[in-house]
């Protein structure tokens, strides 16, 4: 499937690539959506406190800035750009939502 040396890829071709590029788009969208999931919780969170350094700016930033609205896996990389970007982003959001999480909890505290 791949045709590179030392990390850079080449060229993007030969058996299961049109599989290897639709799973790359699905796991995109699939990642922006429970990144909206989450971005959701964690607004909710934030609104019942009120308070804390969090704000729901951030969530619906990480959301505008998803790979799956502007990358697609057509582009030359057999999609692991796009992979690894979903991938990066989603864990950067789950930290997200875990920190207003955390603030809701002190809160009730």
């Amino acid at each position: 499937m791949f045709l590179g040396h030392s990390g850079l890829v080449l060229a993007c071709s030969g058996p299961g690539l049109q599989e290897r590029l639709l799973y790359a788009e699905a796991f995109g969208k699939i990642a922006l959506g429970l990144q909206a999931i989450l971005a959701v919780l964690a607004n909710s969170w934030y609104w019942k406190v009120r308070s804390g350094p969090g704000h729901p700016l951030v969530s619906l930033l990480l959301i505008a800035i998803h790979p799956s609205w502007y990358m697609g896996a057509f582009g030359g990389d057999c999609g692991i750009g796009l992979d690894m970007m979903s991938a990066g982003l989603f864990v950067i959001v789950v930290v997200w939502t875990e920190w207003q999480y955390r603030i809701l909890l002190k809160s009730k505290n």
